[in-house]
């Protein structure tokens, strides 16, 4: 049995660095021109409300690229936030984003998110014409949808691109450091709905050191 354990002990840096280093992570963060949208597309006849009044980011991390016009990633750490009239609109979650083909390129974005009130929501941009395969990290100016633009939708329109910074303590994306994003964080380590965990120092796997580092910048706050 001891004989196992240490052969198992052994083994475990071995298969680590087999598995090669974990990819890159980068903060998205939208940009001025990003909005939500709720209401009616066609052939429904309702209005259709919009705001500018929104905030966003999300996580990127490079998965594969399975031939020089196929390349996927990671989304997670999704947060989006909206007033619409008077009432606020906040997600979270994760999924992914592909880009394929190679003169005609299209992307895709899938993500699967729960609100502010606990429901789960699709949001799905369908195969559509645009997206780079290049760089790793490209803009990202994309339109999703929970009812494929049909009749009664809630869109967001993403238009973003790698933040120039970003203080990862601010947890829930808010623009300040308190006690929600303590409460927030925790929920995520313990197995909340936020894909990707608490990953917060960009490893690849949420453990306690992602906790002992969130604190460090919990504490010392943002610039």
């Amino acid at each position: 049995m001891k004989l196992a354990c240490a052969m198992t002990a052994a083994l475990i840096p071995v298969a680590a660095a087999l598995a090669g280093p974990t990819p890159p992570v980068e903060t998205y963060c939208f940009s001025a021109d990003s909005a939500f949208l709720e209401g009616c597309y066609d052939p429904c006849d309702c209005a259709l409300f919009m705001t500018q009044d929104v905030r966003g980011t999300f996580d990127l991390r490079f998965v594969e690229r399975k031939d020089p016009i196929h390349v996927r990633y990671r989304v997670s750490h999704v947060n989006f936030r909206a007033r619409l009239g008077d009432r606020d609109v906040y997600y979270r979650g994760g999924g992914t984003y592909e880009v394929t083909g190679d003169f005609a390129q299209a992307h895709r974005m899938v993500l699967d998110l729960v609100d502010q009130d606990g429901a789960a929501v699709r949001f799905d941009s369908g195969s559509i014409f645009g997206g780079t395969s290049g760089p790793t990290y490209p803009p990202i100016d994309i339109d999703l949808a929970d009812h494929e633009f049909v009749c009664f939708n809630r869109v967001w329109q993403v238009r973003s691109e790698p933040c120039e910074d970003r203080c990862r303590a601010d947890w829930d994306k808010d623009g300040s450091v308190d006690s929600r994003d303590f409460f927030a964080f925790l929920q995520d380590f313990l197995g909340g709905v936020n894909e990707g965990g608490a990953d917060f120092n960009l490893d690849g796997t949420t453990n306690s050191q992602d906790l002992f580092d969130f604190l460090a910048g919990f504490f010392a706050g943002c610039p």
